[in-house]
């Protein structure tokens, strides 16, 4: 059983409420939602938030568009999008940050098929270091059985808010695939993290979506490539901040 779990919350510092913000029409969830929901491995689509007041909203979204929702601790993202899967039942769970509107099952299908005929105990789009796929495409496929192993073995805060650095530490014990999908365009980074991004989310989708409302990450890069100074109201803005910050102080 593969489930996708979307891990998003109301309460981001950059752009609050951003998870429900529309885009041509649409909640930003929606169209994860929408755009997982094409993949012709994943069994089951669910969002996992957390049981801040806050994040009752995001709740009740998905409680009225029929979406499973599982709800645990802000900081302890293991404990939940591990209990996400347990409750509709994973074997593999796909994880998918709640900021990328353009995630392209193509990459996705690709990871999964990795995943289920080689067995890998974790398949993800970058090492800690190094992206091979432009940003927001960044997928993580894990088994729950890492999963279950990572939450009885590993204490650490850090880890517990980023897993994949945990496995890779450990990478004489699990068995990992790296993908790459389109890294030529690496450097490209499309989520929604401040008010400029969400400005140019909603220019491409009312510009690809009412002629395919699957379009692939390609016909994005298309677009911009030919509309280049759309662009650059996001170029300078600072991306991962947080990761990059915890990640330094955790190596000294």
């Amino acid at each position: 059983m593969i489930v996708a779990v979307i891990q998003a919350r109301m309460g981001s510092s950059r752009l609050p409420g951003k998870v429900l913000l529309p885009i041509l029409g649409q909640p930003l969830t929606w169209r994860i939602y929408e755009r997982l929901s094409a993949s012709t491995k994943i069994d089951k689509v669910v969002i996992a938030t957390t049981t801040e007041k806050s994040d009752d909203a995001l709740a009740a979204f998905a409680k009225e568009r029929n979406i499973g929702i599982y709800r645990g601790p802000v900081d302890d993202i293991v404990a939940r999008i591990y209990g996400a899967g347990e409750a509709f039942g994973a074997t593999r769970l796909l994880r998918i940050w709640g900021d990328c509107p353009f995630v392209d099952t193509t990459c996705i299908d690709e990871g999964l098929q990795y995943s289920i005929t080689e067995g890998y105990d974790l398949v993800r789009t970058s090492t800690p270091k190094v992206s091979f796929i432009p940003g927001g495409l960044d997928f993580e496929i894990y088994k729950m059985s890492l999963l279950k192993d990572f939450l009885d073995k590993e204490k650490d805060p850090f880890y517990r808010e980023f897993p994949a650095d945990y496995v890779f530490k450990n990478q004489d014990i699990y068995n990992i695939k790296v993908v790459s999908y389109l890294s030529e365009f690496k450097d490209f980074h499309l989520t929604v993290d401040y008010a400029e991004d969400l400005a140019l989310t909603r220019d491409i989708y009312e510009n690809l979506y009412p002629k395919n409302n699957n379009f692939s990450f390609r016909a994005v890069i298309n677009y911009l490539i030919k509309n280049p100074k759309k662009l650059e109201g996001i170029k300078a803005l600072g991306r991962n901040i947080e990761y990059f910050e915890k990640a330094a102080a955790k190596e000294v």
